[in-house]
């Protein structure tokens, strides 16, 4: 029997810097869950199917970028620093729904890499400004190929004069959560 090493939050947070984290916001589902059905005893809500769903997707967005040697969140991140190169490490945390500290260890980990680098804001010293490099923008552009292609493959699911309904009504679901 091998000895277990503590897990203390320095030593998570190491691996999260060294290794990344594969996923966008963590799993929906229990990740020894292979099963890609829902429990009969589920089957009454809609909501267990669209996590099911997306818990399926997010697998498969997160294999593809393992594939290209990032993480879905450093994908996430890329992908914002290229839409709006210059933006401000509190604007890109509240942009891409994640906390000030995470974005921050995501950041050290894509500038070690060489995606990405911090410029002082010459109008106010204590902000940097983040943009993204040669190398960033292809990463991001290799994950943007691969993201696309395994959206058309499950949409191929569904016939094509339904998709925009589909894609429009996921849209809206994720754009106005209900309230509680």
């Amino acid at each position: 029997m091998t000895a277990r090493i503590p897990r203390t939050n320095a030593d998570l947070a190491a691996r999260r810097i060294s290794q990344g984290v594969h996923t966008f916001r963590g799993p929906l589902l229990p990740a020894g869950r292979r099963d890609p059905g829902i429990p009969v005893a589920l089957e009454a809500w809609p909501g267990f199917a669209l996590i099911t769903v997306a818990h399926w997707i997010e697998r498969r967005y997160a294999a593809a970028m393992e594939e290209i040697g990032i993480s879905l969140r450093d994908f996430v991140v890329l992908a914002e620093i290229a839409r709006r190169p210059g933006l401000s490490q509190a604007t890109l945390a509240k942009r891409a729904g994640l906390s000030r500290s995470r974005v921050s260890e995501q950041l050290e980990v894509l500038e070690t890499a060489g995606y990405v680098w911090r410029e002082i804001n010459p109008r106010d010293l204590r902000r940097r400004r983040l943009l993204i490099s040669r190398d960033g923008r292809d990463v991001v552009e290799e994950g943007k190929q691969r993201l696309t292609a395994i959206d058309k493959h499950w949409l191929s699911r569904i016939d094509r004069t339904r998709r925009p309904f589909l894609i429009a009504a996921l849209r809206l679901l994720a754009s106005e959560p209900p309230a509680t």
